[in-house]
């Protein structure tokens, strides 16, 4: 009786996460650990690191193109759908904005967990603006202002 009240059932279908199943050999679990996660396949995501000094003006619906590490001369097309305006801390040091986006097409040969290169797709700009803007930003920086 007990172990069927402690029976628990996912409210959807989907792929059971977990990241080291030896992690949980004889240890205890504690109320509120998270211990695996249940995702569904179909609603894939990017999540996007664009360091600070790479940060340009991104509007929602921007297009994104991610090439895979494990096949880069094969782009898949994506939609900017959430950009965080506040800069995280990243592993190496330095501090990056976390972006979002969807897949328009449902992408089947996608692994969860896949790493790539993304390239994102802003406003356009002038040549001139866009060969000296980081000479310009540096000079504002050392001018102080």
């Amino acid at each position: 009786e007990m172990l069927y009240r402690h029976k628990r059932v996912a409210p959807h279908d989907g792929m059971v996460l977990i990241d080291d199943i030896h992690e949980w050999t004889n240890k205890p679990v504690n109320v509120g650990d998270r211990v695996l996660e249940i995702v569904h396949p179909g609603q894939t995501e990017l999540d996007i690191r664009l360091p600070m000094g790479n940060a340009i003006r991104l509007e929602i619906g921007s297009e994104i193109l991610l090439f895979p590490d494990v096949d880069p001369l094969h782009r898949i097309q994506a939609q900017l759908h959430e950009i965080g305006y506040n800069a995280i801390e990243e592993a190496g040091g330095g501090m990056a904005f976390r972006l979002s986006a969807h897949f328009p097409d449902e992408q089947t040969n996608l692994n969860i967990g896949m790493r790539g290169t993304a390239k994102i797709f802003g406003n356009r700009v002038s040549l001139f603006y866009y060969l000296f803007w980081r000479p310009i930003t540096a000079l504002r920086q050392w001018l102080g202002q």
